[in-house]
């Protein structure tokens, strides 16, 4: 296979015989005996060509690799002879050297590497305006809803907070919410209402503040259970102090008020005045659990002044008290509260009556007549 065809011919009888022979790898070319007579120098010259062509190998150009052969990737450059950017050609006086291409010498390409110069051309003042302005516009981001800046929430105090982790705050000029530390405060859920005012009834959160640490003013998550209820604003909180979160309305408790108003002369010569007030509210509750409910009222307050004005409460039930006002709260003057516990799916009903005494020259401010 792949060698040169073999010819095949007949011997005439005659003088002359054909021998032929198989090389490996193909097939040796046939070989005539050598006749007597002349002509022996050209056949001298045929049989010492024959002799070159016999010693050349044979190698079959399509056998693979694992026949032997060369394969179609025989001759792999190494690697730093395809770097052509490192190569260079010697000169002409390098004889020895012409007609292949050789790394370039180390210090050639350092030498290389100096004359090719980049000129580069930056305008400091510029980028560091760029800079302070962007530094500077963080400075009109408007703060989260309900935020407070510290200088204005911390009123007195001067307080350092220690993180108790660290945490990556990204660069985009917007506000994050970070961790800082945790600390134990006082909740107490409290539904209040002034049916005098509006006849709801309102979700508020006490909060108590035991920590010898200051609770800055700002927004605070309200969630109750796993469920998230509202974001609402949280005023500065000194140690020791209580504040009341208001946390909207809740439907599922209504309240109903009804007053009546009596007018009548007393005194020995009529020159006094009685003013009699009735007041009664109802409280429904429809939720699936009890509800504390603080049901706020006001009677008349008189002033120290005025020693011929008296206020008498002749009938509560169930019993009122004067409510200790919150620190941060307006002090109402005259405030009374009940505070009854209603059943889930039941009512409560409150009652109360004073009496306002005056001379008959004198009148209420606003008048006589209050609901």
């Amino acid at each position: 296979r792949g060698g040169m065809p073999m010819r095949r011919t007949s011997a005439a009888p005659s003088d002359r015989s054909v021998t032929g022979e198989v090389a490996v790898g193909g097939v040796r070319p046939m070989k005539e005996a050598s006749p007597k007579g002349g002509g022996g120098m050209e056949r001298a010259k045929k049989r010492k060509a024959y002799d070159e062509f016999e010693g050349a190998p044979m190698a079959d150009m399509g056998m693979d690799e694992e026949e032997g052969g060369s394969g179609a990737a025989g001759l792999e450059p190494a690697d730093g002879l395809l770097d052509y950017d490192s190569l260079t050609l010697p000169p002409p006086g390098a004889s020895e050297q012409r007609g292949r291409l050789r790394p370039r010498p180390a210090h050639v390409t350092q030498a290389m590497l100096a004359l090719t110069a980049v000129s580069v051309r930056v305008d400091v003042l510029s980028l560091v305006a760029q800079a302070t302005f962007t530094a500077n516009a963080v400075r009109d981001v408007r703060p989260p809803t309900w935020g407070v800046p510290p200088r204005e929430s911390a009123r007195y105090f001067d307080a350092r907070f220690d993180a108790e982790a660290s945490t990556d705050v990204p660069s985009d000029g917007a506000w994050h919410t970070v961790p800082m530390l945790t600390l134990p405060v006082e909740l107490k859920a409290e539904y209040v209402c002034v049916p005098s005012v509006e006849p709801r009834v309102f979700r508020t959160v006490r909060l108590d503040n035991p920590t010898p640490h200051p609770l800055l003013a700002g927004p605070v998550d309200v969630t109750l259970e796993d469920e998230f209820l509202m974001t609402s604003p949280l005023p500065t909180l000194g140690p020791g102090e209580t504040q009341r979160l208001g946390l909207g309305v809740e439907e599922a408790l209504q309240v109903a008020r009804n007053t009546r108003f009596d007018e009548a002369t007393g005194g020995m010569f009529g020159n006094s005045t009685v003013l009699t007030h009735h007041v009664s509210v109802e409280v429904a509750n429809h939720l699936s659990r009890p509800a504390v409910i603080a049901v706020s009222e006001r009677v008349g307050a008189v002033p120290e002044s005025q020693k011929d004005i008296k206020v008498e409460e002749t009938e509560v039930a169930p019993p009122w008290h004067k409510p200790t006002p919150i620190p941060g709260e307006a002090v109402v003057e005259g405030e009374r509260v009940w505070r009854v516990s209603v059943p889930a799916g039941e009512k409560r009903s409150m009652k109360a009556t004073w009496v306002v005494k005056l001379p008959a020259s004198k009148m209420l401010l606003g008048g006589n007549r209050r609901t």
